[in-house]
Formats: structure tokens, sequence, C-alpha cells
């Protein structure tokens, strides 16, 4: 999975588009809003612009750098 998803940003950069993980599918129960930030350190650690995020709670909005 890790070739695909560096292939993914790797191509969008190179066309200079955005490039935006998959989408975090642990939104329930204990350590939901822990493992969205572990796979968002992750996809950030590999260059992606975003993450997708479905969630059965409303979640705020945070941009890191």
């Amino acid at each position: 999975m890790l070739f695909a998803r560096s292939s993914v940003v790797t191509v969008a950069k190179a066309y200079g588009l955005k490039a935006v993980d998959l989408v975090c599918t642990q939104y329930k129960g204990e350590g939901a809003i822990e493992a969205l930030r572990e796979e968002s350190r992750e996809g950030r650690e590999l260059g992606f612009d975003g993450k997708v995020s479905c969630t059965a709670f409303p979640a705020k909005s945070e941009t890191r750098h």
C-alpha cells in the first residue's frame, strides 16, 4: 500500500495537484480520534495535502503545518 500511496503523492505533485489521502474508516468507539490523528500524521509525512474522513459525529477542521 505504501508504494501506491507514494505514487499518488508523486503524480499529484508533478501535475500541480493536491494529494488527498485515503478515508479513515475508524470513526466509532475508543480511539477513533487518535486513529484519525495517527493516519493524518502518516499521510502528512508521505506528502499528502489532506485526509478524507467519514465521521458519525461533528468534527472540527484542523490545519497543521
